[in-house]
């Protein structure tokens, strides 16, 4: 298995997909244009296909799927996807 370093899932207001390891911000998925992230640009920490990059005010802690989607790097917004409450 390789050297998997704890990270913290994030989003940008409930949009996109990132992951915080040891201080950097890698963008897995953008908020803008919605695009998986080319792998190169990743560690990067901004979009390859629509240059945004990423404001620290705007992140969010991700909450984990359980399910078919666990593992697969979606999260879920508390507040819009709550359910009937």
């Amino acid at each position: 298995m390789p050297n998997q370093q704890p990270h913290q899932s994030v989003t940008f207001r409930g949009r996109g997909c990132a992951r915080l390891v040891r201080g950097r911000l890698l963008l897995d998925v953008c908020p803008i244009c919605s695009q998986r992230n080319a792998r190169a640009m990743v560690p990067r920490g901004r979009c390859a296909w629509c240059a945004y990059v990423p404001d620290p005010a705007d992140i969010e802690s991700a909450r984990p799927v359980a399910g078919p989607l666990a593992g697969r790097g979606v999260a879920l917004d508390p507040d819009r996807d709550a359910g009937p409450g």
